[in-house]
């Protein structure tokens, strides 16, 4: 072989070592959003299960509340790792109507439910629950969750 042939064939392999490069390069920044993206996602799921179980040990308090005759309307004591999180439940209500409304908040994301309340014989009975879709500050995740959706066909 004369040495003009091998000279075009280095030439080849370095262009072709620095489109490679290119190429996982960019794979690279692709994978680097992706995981980003997934991140906030999850973070935004999470912060939605929160708000989901503070409307539960809300809910639990005031039907106890309702039980023993007292219709509630005060703020509802958290754990401080939660009000660190800007956490807050608290409880509203009508007497009259017989409903008491869930208040949660964690950071800038709210959720409220509506607890209908009926009486038989001589006490409150709880007769059924209207959520309404928690709010969010950004647009973190686009798609309610898959609870969020049932429970709003529900009523």
């Amino acid at each position: 072989m004369t040495p003009s042939r091998r000279h075009p064939r280095r030439g080849f392999a370095s262009i072709m070592a620095i489109i490679l490069i290119g190429l996982v390069s960019a794979a690279l920044v692709a994978l680097g959003a992706n995981f980003v993206a997934e991140a906030r996602r999850t973070r935004s799921e999470a912060d939605a299960a929160q708000l989901r179980q503070l409307l539960t040990a809300g809910t639990a308090a005031a039907v106890a509340e309702v039980r023993n005759g007292e219709f509630p309307h005060h703020d509802l004591t958290l754990p401080q790792s939660l009000i660190d999180r800007g956490a807050a439940l608290s409880l509203a209500s009508n007497a009259d109507k017989g409903f008491v409304t869930v208040h949660a908040q964690l950071g800038a994301r709210r959720a409220e439910q509506t607890l209908h309340f009926a009486r038989e014989g001589t006490r409150w009975e709880l007769a059924s629950v209207d959520l309404t879709p928690a709010t969010q500050p950004s647009p973190a995740t686009t798609q309610p969750s898959d609870r969020s959706t049932a429970a709003s066909q529900r009523s």
